[in-house]
């Protein structure tokens, strides 16, 4: 359904229609002899002089009901028409983004005929084109940006100044455009009116502002918060003038604007340019995962595989037998000084002084709020040599935090260098994960000589790497670490040796599995800008004990004042049922309404276990009880699941330290 009190709806409602697309119905605000029907169907309905009075449905729009428009210009509830439809696209006036102007100096007047904010005083060597000067046809938007590119050259002595007569043919032009008029008000208390879709504002709650005083605009967007939400106002401003001149009996000048300030996000010019680009890196093996049927998805700044065709054949194969995916997306740094365990203690919520040469050990790291920033494992190779891994979206900026603490001091004798980019790295990973790399090194590879949480230098299929024995996936596995530019060598070389035992190389949708498996969260998934170890299940990594770290203090008042939610795990009680991720935990409240105590973090079905498992935010009294059940909103619908505590696959951890 199209309503539009201008030109443009009609446009609208023609693109519609060529996408495919059924419109129920245009409704025109203005009377049929303001405009001709434009070239639709015939059998499409079109409501001349109609208003809408309200959208029909709950949960979405089921119809829209509109009422013709007197004399006066109010709409006619006894003649009221409703129409089904599941969309309501509308275009009744124009918010041109004019902040610029507005802070360079300009000033804009109200044309009521036109119902815009049109420049009026420029500075010198300001101009003004296309719909932020009242420009709407696009034959007249490129005259108009022709002439103001002519002024601009011409004020800096590179040209002629447009023709006067071209420049006032234009304006006459745009003079002689259609009207843009606005909707007429609503009946008072006919129904509650989003002004403000960001901070929830209604036309009632704009009336009651101007009633207790705040007339002002000034002061009514800073009482009410209209305009003051993410799109800054460029959907609720030019409505909330009209409504506060309207309660207040004044017109559009008198009421006046805010006042634009900076800074000013205006449209991309990458939005006008065409279709919006993001850079991405690629790893070493881009090229191979591209050609061996790789779907790839966009990871923090990566371009990585999210699967490859499978993912639950991906995942079964790593549980089984054996698999190997592509990490060199991790962070990587190579920090050498007598002084990087004393800088890891500081930095970590764990402790590292105490970390034996050869060993690796998991660590989270937090800001001074205590709360979480990144995890990852970090090895010491050498007596003065470390080797840090970070996830793949925190690289660059744990480098950057990194660097910030080196140079306040907490660097003395300490050289640090990203080597992100330099190494390659792949998770070889499953019960056979061993004999594969057997195969490609002479290092001995048993669990007395290389154990569990281990590092070791070796050659493997004629290079030199850096071996991780970790667990991410839950299975016997080991990080491979070589230089980037041996990467596809390694990769080929480990898929060789591996093709005896069904080896599959995995992405990051199986990962996500395994992982979840093993209850490990993800920071960034299962944790966002406020979350702190305490709450996250980590306590028995915190070392408060320890003489300071980033997020001591705030951690200490966490642990002895216990937070109001937790992460935690959960199973579904239904069989088949997958949540998505995002949503609500509720139970019924106090007043017979439902309460939101938690929402969703990670949901997966579960091949090994045949079962949907995930990770939840959940209120800490529920959250406490193994077994506790709770409900989640599906669809309309309460879906039951009950608290998982510790991982759902291999508990003991056995597997990984075969």
């Amino acid at each position: 359904m199209v309503v539009t009190a201008n030109e443009d709806g009609w446009a609208v409602a023609a693109d519609l229609l060529a996408s495919g697309i059924a419109v129920a119905a245009v409704a025109d605000l203005r009377p049929q002899s303001a405009a001709e029907r434009r070239s639709l169907p015939s059998d499409i309905p079109v409501l001349w002089g109609h208003a809408p009075l309200k959208a029909e449905g709950r949960r979405r729009v089921r119809a829209l009901t509109l009422a013709p428009l007197d004399a006066a210009g109010a709409p006619d509830t006894t003649r009221a028409t409703t129409i089904a439809c599941d969309l309501v696209a509308v275009s009744a006036g124009w918010s041109p983004a004019n902040g610029l102007l507005y802070q360079a100096g300009g000033r804009l007047a109200y044309a009521d005929e036109r119902a815009e904010f049109l420049p009026g005083e420029l500075p010198p060597g300001i101009f003004a084109a296309g719909r932020v000067a009242g420009t709407h046809a696009l034959d007249y938007e490129l005259a108009d940006g022709r002439l103001a590119g002519q002024r601009a050259a011409a004020f800096l002595g590179r040209g002629q100044a447009p023709d006067v007569l071209t420049a006032a043919n234009l304006a006459a032009a745009k003079a002689a455009e259609p009207p843009r008029t606005l909707p007429p008000p609503p009946l008072p208390g006919h129904e509650k009116r989003f002004v403000c879709y960001c901070e929830d504002v209604t036309e009632h709650d704009v009336d009651m502002a101007v009633a207790e005083g705040y007339n002002s605009i000034e002061l009514l967007k800073r009482y009410s918060t209209i305009s003051m939400g993410p799109c800054q106002g460029k959907m609720c401003s030019q409505n909330a003038l009209h409504l506060c001149a309207r309660a207040n009996g004044w017109t559009i000048p008198q009421t006046g604007t805010t006042t634009a300030r900076p800074p000013l996000t205006p449209v991309s010019l990458g939005a006008l340019a065409g279709q919006p680009m993001e850079p991405v890196q690629l790893t070493p093996l881009h090229d191979w995962h591209a050609a061996h049927g790789a779907r790839m998805m966009v990871a923090g700044l990566w371009l990585r595989p999210e699967h490859y065709g499978d993912a639950t054949a991906e995942v079964r194969a790593v549980r089984s037998a054996v698999g190997l995916i592509d990490v060199s997306s991790l962070g990587k740094f190579r920090l050498v000084g007598r002084g990087v365990p004393a800088l890891l203690d500081r930095l970590y919520i764990n402790r590292w002084d105490n970390l034996g040469i050869g060993r690796v050990r998991y660590g989270v790291m937090c800001n001074d709020e205590g709360v979480i920033l990144d995890d990852g494992v970090t090895a010491r190779v050498a007596e003065a040599e470390w080797y840090m891994t970070t996830t793949s979206s925190g690289s660059g900026a744990i480098f950057e935090w990194l660097q910030w603490w080196l140079q306040s001091g907490w660097g003395q004798d300490i050289h640090a260098v990203n080597v992100s980019e330099v190494n390659a790295a792949f998770n070889l990973a499953g019960p056979r994960a061993r004999d594969v790399l057997r195969r490609l090194t002479d290092a001995d590879l048993s669990n007395d000589a290389f154990p569990y949480m281990r590092v070791r230098d070796a050659a493997v299929a004629g290079v030199p790497c850096r071996l991780l024995r970790i667990g991410f996936t839950g299975e016997l596995s080991y990080e491979i670490h070589c230089p980037a530019g041996t990467g596809r060598h390694v990769w080929e070389a480990v898929l060789d040796a591996g093709r005896e035992y069904g080896i599959r190389p995995f992405g990051v949708e199986a990962q996500r599995v395994l992982r979840l498996e093993k209850g490990h969260l993800i920071v960034g998934q299962d944790t966002d800008g406020l979350t702190d170890p305490i709450a996250a299940d980590m306590e028995l990594a915190v070392k408060l004990d320890k003489a300071d770290f980033l997020g001591q203090r705030a951690i200490g008042r966490v642990q002895r004042h216990p937070p109001r939610q937790r992460l935690v795990g959960f199973k579904m009680v239904a069989p088949g049922v997958v949540p998505d991720e995002g949503l609500q935990i509720v139970r019924p409240g106090s007043d017979g309404q439902m309460e939101i105590i938690g929402w969703i973090t990670s949901s997966r079905h579960s091949p090994t276990l045949n079962e949907t498992i995930g990770l939840c935010w959940l209120d800490s009294d529920v959250a406490r009880q193994a077994g506790q059940t709770f409900t989640i909103r599906l669809n309309g619908r309460l879906e039951p699941a009950r608290v998982h505590h510790g991982p759902f696959y291999d508990p003991e951890g056995q597997r990984l330290r075969s």
